[in-house]
């Protein structure tokens, strides 16, 4: 019965029934599992049928069956080869040979054949130019594309797409040789990302590997002959952490502590904004957050240079902003990144913080203590409600401040902070603002590069007119970011390229006129390239008009929602910003049509600008590189979903 069941399978293999060949002979090895034909011709309809896997597992059964025939071997070395799997392939191809007589003339050119086919393709798989490189040179090529380690740092905002595949585990999987290099070269694994959605399962076979890559130490001998000794881990980044239990995440931070590989560790990043978002997890955040600090305190208080935390909550620091850096003295950025507007709280606390806070004296004053390494504050979605406040004279090296947060008497200081690159104040509380003395702008803005202001209504206008009536110039300054806020002309011209040459940025979206019924008159902007007016009712087509001249360099423009915006505006300011084309020579070639030129305005984002004519969107799709437009405004998609919801 299971011979007529297996010829009836050749029959159907024959006729190109690969399905139903597959059939019979499963019926046939039913009733005699110890005949190896059996296998080898199922082993083949399978790979007709591209289940490589199944076919696979039955020409192991064939070489477990007929360990002296070499038909098991010959399967398995071509199913690797198509599987790419070519180590495996020539492995099994090499039994195959070694247990075949040599007289056997025919066998032994199957084999050798298929061998010599494998090494081949292999060869060419494995080509690559900078293979010959030395291995330097390599591994810093390698290096540059890598993801940045600020790609890495958690945002604000949930991720709305899948994460990108690991650009150094793609590089491991291109060949042999990048394997063995790459695996070689500690330094290419100095940062560990971790995230609690993707690596649920895996994390901790994921830390324990690269750890080891980081160190020198491969788990694979050959690999460890040729490495070199590595410091370990430099960069620690943990997302979606509230998706781990804290056990969890205490015993993957105590094993890459007793392998060595924390010893290095100089930056890190731990962030609960993507993930589920339950009432458990926000309970657990805080938690989590306190013991991870407790640790780092523990082992790295000396050593830490940088810590950043995610929240999607309001962050509420119960600790003095000064004591975190004396906490860990050779901290030079501190990153708390939240959310004003959310309703959870995200408490910080760290018992071992309140050692560090500022005493007072017998006479009331506070006590001197030296000044700490701060370079960078970031105070994101925070409400800072410490009694003491931060004092200016702690932070006097002071580069970048970030600040979004409630409780201005807390940190008002830090506004008038000297020679700051970044200042960005996005403050709340309008009695604070409008009660508490004007900062030293002449001395902060004196060098700054990125000038952010906005929350409070009062805040920015008064400090732009503390600004003017100085006369301040902004000779460093590139990017300037008003959103939100309510302007004049006279302050919006303080950042004109007389005053602010090299202004590349300027975002002036959700702006309105401080004046009733007036309208700005933008200012020359001579080195502008990004302008944002999008949600603005001041912007009409005399302001795009205008832009051809005020702006003789703009290459992005996002004006979405701006409902009194029609095409021909547009469609000048594309054409301005188009180059001539180019001269052809008498008799060079004339008829051929030239294709159609892309202007130097290369993205333009005008969702929801109802007024533009159908036949003035085609025609800015075709000479706009990036241009994005939908009749409807995107917050408006955003308010119906919640109305849904």
């Amino acid at each position: 019965m299971a011979a007529a069941l297996y010829s009836s399978g050749v029959a159907a293999f024959r006729a190109t029934s690969f399905e139903t060949a597959i059939d019979l002979f499963t019926q046939a090895i039913a009733l005699d599992e110890a005949q190896a034909k059996f296998y080898d011709a199922r082993a083949n309809a399978f790979e007709k049928v591209g289940r490589l896997k199944d076919a696979l597992g039955d020409a192991r059964m064939v070489v477990k069956l007929a360990p002296t025939s070499h038909k098991g071997f010959l399967r398995a070395g071509k199913l690797f080869r198509i599987a790419e799997k070519y180590d495996h392939a020539e492995k099994m191809l090499l039994q195959g040979l070694s247990r075949v007589d040599d007289k056997n003339v025919k066998v032994h050119s199957e084999l050798t054949t298929e061998l010599e086919l494998v090494r081949e393709i292999r060869a060419k798989a494995e080509h690559s130019p900078l293979s010959h490189l030395p291995a330097e040179i390599f591994i810093d090529i390698i290096s540059l594309a890598i993801e940045r380690s600020s790609d890495y740092t958690a945002s604000l905002t949930p991720r709305l797409k899948p994460p990108r595949p690991n650009t150094l585990l793609a590089a491991l999987s291109v060949s042999r040789t990048w394997y063995q290099t790459i695996s070689g070269a500690p330094r290419l694994w100095s940062t560990l990302r971790i995230d609690g959605e993707i690596n649920s399962k895996t994390f901790k076979a994921k830390a324990r590997g690269w750890a080891l890559k980081s160190l020198g130490r491969s788990a694979k001998e050959e690999l460890r002959r040729a490495s070199e000794d590595g410091p370990g881990l430099n960069r620690l980044i943990i997302t979606a952490a509230q998706e781990f239990s804290p056990t969890a995440l205490q015993e993957t931070l105590t094993n890459l502590q007793k392998v060595g590989a924390l010893n290095s560790l100089r930056h890190f990043t731990i962030s609960f904004v993507d993930g589920n978002r339950t009432v458990e997890a926000a309970s657990r955040e805080s938690k989590m957050t306190a013991e991870t600090l407790t640790f780092l305190y523990s082992h790295l208080s000396t050593t830490l240079l940088s810590f950043t935390l995610c929240s999607r909550g309001r962050i509420y620091p119960d600790f003095e902003t000064a004591s975190f850096y004396f906490a860990f003295p050779s901290l030079h950025t501190l990153r708390l990144c939240g959310n004003t507007t959310s309703t959870s709280v995200a408490g910080i606390r760290g018992d071992f913080l309140s050692r560090y806070n500022v005493i007072k004296d017998l006479d009331g004053e506070l006590e001197d203590r030296p000044p700490t390494k701060a370079r960078h504050l970031t105070l994101g979605g925070a409400a800072l409600v410490t009694d003491a406040p931060i004092r200016l004279i702690d932070f006097p090296l002071l580069e970048g401040l970030d600040l979004e947060a409630i409780g201005a008497a807390s940190f008002w200081e830090l506004l008038s902070a000297p020679d700051v690159k970044q200042y960005h104040a996005v403050v709340y509380g309008e009695n604070h603002v409008v009660e508490l003395p004007l900062p030293s702008v002449a001395e902060a803005w004196r060098r700054v590069e990125s000038l952010r202001l906005g929350g409070a209504k009062r805040l920015a206008p008064r400090l732009l007119d503390e600004a003017a009536s100085a006369r301040l110039s902004f000779p460093h300054l590139t990017n300037l970011d008003l959103a939100f806020v309510s302007l004049s002309t006279s302050q919006l011209a303080l950042f004109d390229s007389s005053n602010a040459p090299f202004l590349a940025s300027l975002n002036l979206s959700s702006t309105t006129c401080s004046t009733f019924g007036a309208s700005f008159a933008l200012p020359t902007f001579a080195a502008l390239k990004i302008l944002n007016i999008s949600h603005t009712l001041w912007v009409t087509d005399d302001t795009i008009r205008s832009l051809v001249a005020l702006t003789p360099q703009l290459e992005r423009l996002s004006a979405i929602g701006c409902v009194n915006l029609s095409g021909r505006p547009l469609m000048e300011l594309v054409r301005f910003r188009m180059a001539p084309p180019p001269v052809v020579a008498e008799g060079g070639g004339g008829g051929v049509e030239s294709k159609a030129q892309y202007s130097q305005l290369v993205e333009m984002r005008l969702d929801g600008c109802t007024k533009i004519e159908t036949t003035a969107v085609d025609w800015l799709r075709k000479y706009v590189q990036s241009f994005k437009f939908t009749w409807l405004d995107p917050a408006e998609k955003g308010r119906k979903r919640a109305r849904l919801q």
